[in-house]
């Protein structure tokens, strides 16, 4: 470095703020510039190409540790823990930017005081629980449980559907996430 011009690549993580390594390097003397290109388009077509392209992958039904909730799933459904009374499960889907996330909100504690906590109670909170533009908002049984299917439109133009059930016990949202229309 201190012969001759170098290129060195770094993360973007790596280059900003007080200590990262961009002010480091200022404050040792270097001078420090970006390397700025044009996108060609060959480029486009392949960052189109590959922002497009869907792998199919097999669904597996997984079950949650208790057994009460299954789903079929392109990838295992991890539990992330637990937050006052709501259980959290996750299973990405990296291949194709997708992702799949659960919440399993525990009714019971309402009930035991006497007071239901109820699904239209729910209901009044989904224009603050739902992000974007609601598109389309439906009724739907699962076996015995009632629920509702919600597909909402993001800003940058993702499409995320959510099915939230109502149970004895739980509060159940299961929502699904990706590029573009494959929540669609």
């Amino acid at each position: 470095v201190q012969k001759g011009t170098t290129f060195i690549g770094i993360g973007a993580a790596h280059l900003g703020g007080e200590k990262g390594v961009i002010q480091l390097l200022k404050n040792l003397g270097y001078t420090v510039k970006p390397l700025q290109s044009k996108k060609t388009k060959i480029a486009d077509k392949l960052k189109d190409k590959f922002e497009n392209t869907f792998t199919f992958k097999p669904y597996v039904r997984d079950t949650t540790e208790t057994g009460f909730v299954s789903v079929k799933l392109p990838n295992n459904l991890y539990n992330l823990g637990s937050f006052q009374g709501i259980d959290f499960y996750a299973s990405p889907d990296l291949t194709n930017g997708a992702y799949f996330t659960m919440a399993r909100i525990s009714t019971y504690p309402y009930l035991t005081r006497g007071t239901e906590f109820t699904f239209a109670d729910f209901q009044d909170m989904f224009f603050e629980f739902i992000p974007g533009t609601i598109i389309s908002k439906k009724s739907i049984t699962n076996g015995s449980y009632k629920g509702v299917d919600i597909l909402n439109k993001l800003k940058n133009g993702d499409y995320q559907r959510y099915q939230i059930y109502n149970t004895p016990l739980e509060i159940i949202i299961l929502k699904l996430g990706g590029k573009q229309q494959f929540a669609n």
